[in-house]
């Protein structure tokens, strides 16, 4: 649940950020990397790249959860598509809290700058 939150969050941010751009959103699939990059070149273009300190510690957040589930199979079924059965992966809750909460929390405070009018 906390992956899908994560994976809402930044599709929330990039159709804030998106608007009216002439190059559409993307929100198909469920590879946070990819949500992340994405988002990141919609805020560049306004001028509030995800670059910053924190932006840089939420990517680092994300590429590890991408190292245990790129795709986002992983916690949502028990197999993959060939019918293999996933490996058990231990999670630490109260990292998996944390990294929520800097990733979410990132993402909605910019969707509340752009929203508000800031730029760069």
């Amino acid at each position: 649940m906390a992956r899908h939150s994560i994976e809402l969050s930044i599709k929330s941010a990039i159709v804030e950020f998106a608007g009216t751009d002439t190059v559409p959103a993307h929100l198909e699939g469920h590879g946070l990397l990819a949500l992340w990059y994405q988002l990141g070149k919609y805020m560049a273009r306004w001028g509030t790249p995800n670059d910053d300190n924190w932006g840089k510690h939420c990517e680092k957040l994300l590429s590890h959860m991408h190292e245990a589930d790129p795709d986002g199979e992983r916690y949502r079924y028990p197999a993959d598509l060939k019918g293999q059965s996933f490996t058990v992966t231990l999670v630490d809750l109260e990292d998996l809290v944390m990294a929520h909460w800097h990733i979410t929390t990132y993402c909605d405070g910019c969707v509340s700058m752009h929203a508000a009018g800031y730029r760069g």
